[in-house]
């Protein structure tokens, strides 16, 4: 369910994205091409509300089907049915830091050098009024 809401998310922020880029003076293929060099700024939003959002459904899911009330007349506590959630969001939280800290300046740095391919309005900013 993570991966199909990753996908799902990403390209509705890309969309929104892309319209900012394209009111910004950009062609249709400039903006396709620019997919790679946007996709490290979106990850740090991205990847925790894709979390949230299948997070949400599995456990509304379970719930709708009256699961989680047969967990606990098994034993288990619904402390313990959270814990693979849990154990998932540690590497997840890690991935986002990683991500903020090292990815994004970096990808950062290499479009505000002028030997990037994209240099030419791919920032973040490219469609910005200033």
């Amino acid at each position: 369910m993570f991966v199909p809401a990753t996908l799902v998310l990403g390209f509705v922020f890309f969309v929104g994205g892309s319209f900012r880029l394209l009111r910004g003076g950009l062609s249709l293929g400039q903006v396709v091409l620019a997919l790679p060099y946007v996709v490290p700024f979106m990850l740090p939003f991205l990847l925790p509300l894709a979390y949230l959002v299948a997070v949400t459904l599995v456990l509304g899911r379970m719930v709708a089907e009256n699961e989680t009330l047969a967990f606990v007349s098994v034993g288990i506590s619904q402390a313990r049915q959270a814990r693979p959630a849990l154990a998932l969001a540690v590497p997840l939280c890690l991935l986002s830091l990683w991500v903020s800290s090292t990815l994004v300046p970096h990808c950062y740095q290499q479009q505000s050098s002028p030997s990037a391919p994209c240099s030419s309005g791919c920032s973040p900013s490219a469609g910005a009024s200033t």
